[in-house]
């Protein structure tokens, strides 16, 4: 059986609508990739698509409202559908606290973003400073210290684009 019968095959989606079976097909995609029964590339390429489709689907403001509208016909801010349980609340809440006219929090919120912008700079000198470091001295304090650059970390990975 090639690749793709056998991805095509692993996902119905029907059945994919409770927990036990998701996490069940999840296990499954892993173990044919670790078992070498299916290229590890198609098969990345279709999940990260599988991937975009529901994030393309999930994130649309029309769908959004379609769904809200469908739950709020229930009558009820708990709505039970095939295996999954929705709940109407406010996913998101922001506060614009510069609406305040709060002199405290307007002077507490220019120091910060005074800090940030210095500790970015900062942040930025200590990446350019030279591979052995240098001796400095502290203005507030007047100790001398040895200073380092920072330590890079990095973790390799990969990324996908889909050609056009």
């Amino acid at each position: 059986m090639d690749t793709l019968t056998k991805i095509e095959d692993t996902i119905v989606l029907s059945d994919l609508v409770n927990k036990t079976n998701l996490d069940h097909a999840t296990r499954r995609f892993v173990q044919m990739i670790e078992d070498g029964d299916v290229n590890p590339l198609d098969t990345i390429v279709k999940m990260h698509a599988v991937g975009k489709l529901v994030e393309g689907v999930t994130k649309n403001i029309m769908v959004k409202d379609a769904v809200k509208a469908e739950l709020e016909r229930y009558g009820t801010k708990t709505v039970k559908y095939n295996g999954v349980t929705f709940t109407l609340k406010a996913v998101s809440t922001k506060y614009d606290y510069s609406k305040c006219n709060d002199p405290i929090w307007q002077r507490l919120k220019k120091n910060a973003d005074i800090a940030a912008a210095a500790l970015k700079e900062r942040e930025e000198f200590l990446k350019m400073i030279p591979l052995e470091g240098f001796t400095q001295v502290d203005p507030l304090t007047g100790e001398v210290v040895d200073t380092m650059r920072p330590e890079k970390r990095s973790e390799e990975g990969y990324s996908i684009t889909f050609d056009k």
